[in-house]
């Protein structure tokens, strides 16, 4: 029996590696397709909503579709002519925005000067030109040919707009019956528990999709009208824009969306006042949905340490680029729901947590709780179901002679 447990296992997991092999040879073609079921994930509650009333699927699933092709066409019509505009602007003034940066580059190399000659550096704008600007145009170079081979390579994602809603679609219709499949498949005696852990993942992952989605439109949306109504910035749409997607990369999207925006302050020709206030504007926005927005609407279902955070972000981003630095906080949470299932003691109190540091006693022997202040009982009186007399939940008894 013991033999017949052991290959189960060791086939389950050579299994596992070949289906991680196969999913990192089609890596390319997935995105799509993650899109797709991210969006029929997200949209399901909402029609067993309405099955619940007596909407049949179909039905329902024809209603949503409509909706959401309507509110992203609705919204393609108004923001693409608006975000149109403001780049062609961008571009028209670049050179004057270049001018304008030139200014106080130049003011601060006359004032160090005399540092800057004991260095060996330039001390004008042209012998900078004269010294780097080769470098820089190499630089400048590089960089469009290699925005040049991400479009030609990224040119089959213009097959998204096709690809998405259809597969959308079909997985709406579906999802459940695609579900209940799946699970049909798994042994009887583990169905109850494959089911129970699955749908704890489902959770923890959708509700991180759906609240950030969310998140992400309101934050993007707050950022324009505060730049936009509130400092009258230029380019508030586009830094809106930026903000939304951003938003979504924890830790580092609104380090790179501060520095848009001061660089944005800065090149239209404001004064540093100007440009401070635009620092901490974008600042507050991003805390006030850090601590108040974002807990409220996501809720601690994540749970993951910063550090695990950042980690899922390095890794998420290096294989999948900057889809997989959006979904690698809920994977990583997701991961964590199954090893807290597979090893409980990972988040069983620790002995110091119990009874308080530099309480426990040689060779991890556990002192005997006094009287209970309030009641007058012991912790042997306490105790009951799985636990031990004055030991926390987990730990073995020791024999007497131990």
């Amino acid at each position: 029996m013991g033999s017949d447990s052991t290959s189960r296992t060791i086939l389950l997991l050579v299994g596992l590696a070949v289906l991680a092999w196969a999913i990192w040879l089609i890596r390319e073609v997935l995105p799509p397709f993650l899109v797709s079921v991210a969006l029929a994930l997200l949209l399901d509650p909402l029609l067993d909503r309405m099955e619940a009333r007596g909407m049949r699927r179909a039905a329902a699933v024809a209603l949503v579709f409509s909706l959401l092709l309507g509110v992203f066409f609705g919204l393609l019509a108004y923001v693409v002519p608006l975000a149109i505009g403001q780049v062609s602007d961008l571009l028209q003034n670049l050179s004057s925005y270049g001018t304008r940066l030139e200014a106080p580059l130049r003011n601060w190399l006359v004032e160090h000067e005399e540092q800057l000659r004991r260095l060996n550096l330039p001390v004008s704008v042209t012998e900078l030109q004269q010294q780097y600007g080769s470098q820089v145009v190499s630089a400048v170079q590089g960089l469009l040919r290699n925005l040049f081979t991400t479009l030609q390579a990224s040119a089959g994602a213009l097959g998204w707009a096709v690809i998405v809603p259809i597969v959308t679609l079909y997985l709406m219709l579906d999802l459940d019956r695609m579900r209940e499949r799946v699970f049909h498949l798994v042994p009887a005696h583990r169905r109850d528990t494959v089911m129970s852990l699955v749908s704890r993942v489902g959770d923890v992952f959708t509700a991180y999709l759906r609240g950030l989605t969310a998140i992400c439109c309101c934050f993007g949306l707050t950022l324009y009208l505060v730049l936009g109504l509130g400092f009258r910035l230029p380019y508030a749409l586009i830094l809106g824009l930026v903000a939304a997607v951003l938003y979504a990369v924890p830790y580092l999207g609104q380090l790179a969306l501060l520095l848009a925006a001061v660089a944005v302050s800065w090149a239209t020709g404001h004064a540093l006042p100007y440009v401070g206030g635009v620092a901490i504007a974008v600042v507050a926005v991003g805390q006030l949905y850090d601590q108040l927005i974002t807990p409220r609407v996501i809720g601690r279902q994540v749970g993951i340490h910063p550090v695990l955070g950042l980690f899922a972000l390095t890794v998420g981003g290096h294989l999948f680029g900057l889809g997989g630095m959006v979904v690698a906080v809920p994977v990583a949470a997701s991961v964590r729901v199954v090893l807290i299932h597979l090893f409980p003691r990972l988040v069983e109190p620790l002995p110091s947590e119990v009874y308080g540091a530099g309480k426990v006693g040689r060779e991890g022997e556990y002192p005997h709780p006094g009287p209970d202040t309030a009641t007058g009982s012991t912790g042997a009186d306490r105790s009951s179901g799985g636990e031990t007399e004055g030991r926390p939940p987990g730990y073995p008894d020791r024999a007497a002679g131990d």
